[in-house]
């Protein structure tokens, strides 16, 4: 025999264990999101604890520190508004924290990069960019041949005549 209302408490307190279960597995998912926001934040806190180092100066004759401080302050403002959301389950985290990664496209970015960087003081920026653009483009990105080999050659002389022609900025 059973009591009158004990389903209803027993199916109450069951579908409580369920809410708790995946509140419990919402915050083991959002962990790696946290941490990540935290790691970035305390690297804009570093930041921005160095560019105050620098004479900052006001908005009207702002110093050398100017940029680089506001950058630092709203880099931080995001990372603490985004592990805030985190917490209150604003943002649904992936089964996968990385998401959807391709590995490949990410080591040919980085050692595009880094080649760019080591030939940039021996050969100059056009003959450093025009590589380093096609490689984005073509393999990093998916861009097609033909797109990526117009846009290797006019994106890295523009930049070049912008800088060096109309900003004054060697290269």
């Amino acid at each position: 025999m059973t009591v009158p209302g004990s389903e209803r408490s027993s199916a109450r307190g069951a579908r409580g264990d369920v809410a708790s279960t995946r509140r419990e597995r919402s915050l083991r998912g959002t962990a790696p999101h946290i941490a990540v926001a935290a790691v970035i934040g305390v690297g804009f806190a570093t930041c921005l604890s160095a560019a105050l180092a620098l004479e900052v100066g006001e908005l009207a004759s702002p110093g050398p520190g100017w940029w680089p401080a506001v950058s630092a302050a709203v880099g931080c403002a995001l990372s603490a508004l985004l592990i805030a959301g985190l917490f209150a389950g604003v943002q649904e985290a992936p089964e996968n924290p990385l998401g959807d990664v391709r590995w490949l496209r990410v080591a040919i970015f980085v050692l595009a990069v880094i080649a760019f960087l080591v030939l940039y003081p021996f050969v100059g920026f056009l003959p450093a960019g025009v590589p380093l653009a096609l490689i984005l483009l073509r393999f990093a990105s998916g861009v097609s041949w033909l797109s990526s080999a117009i846009l290797a050659v006019t994106v890295p002389a523009a930049l070049y005549v912008l800088f060096s022609g109309y900003l004054r900025v060697p290269l």
